[in-house]
């Protein structure tokens, strides 16, 4: 269970684990997702959460997601 957000925790982002493999054994914590889209560099709309490995981070941490072209360009895709 991850817990509400706490007020005196701004700019967190709880990130969980996305693979297009299946989990070797299929735990409470493993869950198959359809995507509305496909995601940079992630072609696949169908694929597993896979929520043991969880990650929190900050905002100010994060790069965007860039797409060939705007990698070789330096520009992010905020679309």
């Amino acid at each position: 269970m991850v817990p509400p957000r706490l007020r005196h925790r701004t700019g967190l982002l709880t990130i969980v684990r996305l693979s297009t493999s299946p989990p070797d054994q299929v735990e409470d914590y493993h869950c198959q997702i359809e995507l509305p889209y496909s995601l940079p560099n992630f072609p696949e709309t169908k694929c597993w959460v896979k929520a043991d490995i969880l990650a929190t981070v900050s905002f100010r941490r994060l790069d965007l997601f860039r797409t060939e072209r705007e990698v070789a360009s330096g520009q992010y895709d905020t679309s």
